[in-house]
């Protein structure tokens, strides 16, 4: 199985997300050089900025390097925010190489209307 389709089957079904897959994958369990070193943790910790949909009314903008473990967080009530609400689904997801780049698409997101998010999510299901 391909670190993508684990990636995917991972956060369950149901779930709309627009993943972008790894570009390049290394193989081998021990880099000969502190450049691939570099390069395989860049491209392991990669940033997403996500949008979930509570309670089938309210969207909740952020980011993370880690969308499994974060999407567990918001359903096992251990975000302020999301912890009033019984029903979240990650319904859109983009994936950046660094931290910054991720706020500053989370920081555009917020500032979006409802409906112009509606028709990102929409777009990124086809």
């Amino acid at each position: 199985m391909r670190a993508t389709e684990k990636y995917n089957s991972q956060l369950g079904s149901g779930q709309a997300v627009r993943h972008h897959p790894l570009k390049v994958v290394f193989g081998g369990s021990n880099p000969s050089s502190p450049a691939l070193r570099q390069a395989q943790c860049k491209l392991l910790f990669m940033w997403h900025t996500y949008i979930l949909l509570c309670n089938q009314k309210t969207f909740y903008v952020g980011i993370t390097n880690n969308v499994k473990k974060r999407l567990s967080n918001h359903r096992n009530k251990k975000s302020f925010f999301t912890k009033k609400f019984s029903d979240i689904k990650l319904v859109y997801s983009e994936e950046f190489k660094n931290k910054l780049d991720a706020a500053k698409r989370e920081k555009q997101f917020k500032g979006w209307s409802r409906k112009k998010k509606i028709v990102l999510i929409n777009k990124s299901l086809y």
